[in-house]
């Protein structure tokens, strides 16, 4: 089974996971957008979207890309990369993005952090 076909219940059952609310950033201080982030997703605001992975392309990867920038590239964005953990478990397949402590985008290396959109 591919990751797409997870659904939150599913993988709760299978994993034996629960929710847990954490705070992901803390104390963190608000960081205003680049200007030239505030005008790449302004001038994707108006394209019709046929798909996740266009949507993906306009809006999530130039977000990423400045958090990059903004952390001096320390880690790697991998875009739908084949990530196939363990067949048996149905943890394989193309995942939208995968942000490793890489700083090279050639290979995905550990530790990953894996965002389901």
């Amino acid at each position: 089974m591919a990751y797409n076909r997870f659904t939150l219940i599913s993988v709760k059952k299978q994993f034996g996971l629960t929710d847990a609310t954490v705070s992901l950033f803390g104390d963190s201080e608000k960081i205003e957008p680049s200007s030239w982030l505030s005008e790449t997703l302004s001038k994707t605001k108006s394209i019709a979207y046929f798909s996740e992975k266009s949507r993906s392309e306009a809006i999530v990867m130039p977000i990423l890309v400045e958090v990059r920038q903004n952390h001096n590239n320390a880690f790697a964005i991998y875009s739908r990369a084949i990530f196939d953990v363990d067949k048996k478990q149905g943890l394989n397949g193309e995942v939208d993005f995968i942000l490793g402590r890489s700083t090279q985008n050639y290979e995905v290396e550990a530790p990953i952090f894996v965002w389901w959109g």
